[in-house]
């Protein structure tokens, strides 16, 4: 199963927060990156350990200004990518 077809990041667009979950066999952990589109600049750097089947976690975003940003999860040598868009 690849990371790319699994991942789901909602609610999108959103103000506040995106919560990210899947499940998979995998346990290794998640490096989860948070990019700002326009500008290619790294926002935030978070790590997860992934312990069971199932994983969901909440990302906070209230902090960053208004637009589209790129999230970029890493677990193992497998990633994918998902555009949000922050809004008021």
């Amino acid at each position: 199963t690849k990371l790319h077809d699994i991942i789901t990041v909602y609610p999108n667009p959103t103000a506040d927060f995106v919560m990210l979950s899947f499940e998979s066999k995998s346990l290794e952990k998640l490096e989860v990156k948070v990019f700002n589109a326009s500008l290619g600049m790294l926002n935030q750097e978070l790590t997860f350990n992934k312990n069971e089947l199932s994983f969901s976690e909440k990302i906070d975003i209230s902090n960053l200004k208004t637009g589209v940003y790129i999230i970029e999860i890493k677990q193992g040598n497998q990633r994918a990518f998902r555009k949000i868009i922050k809004g008021q």
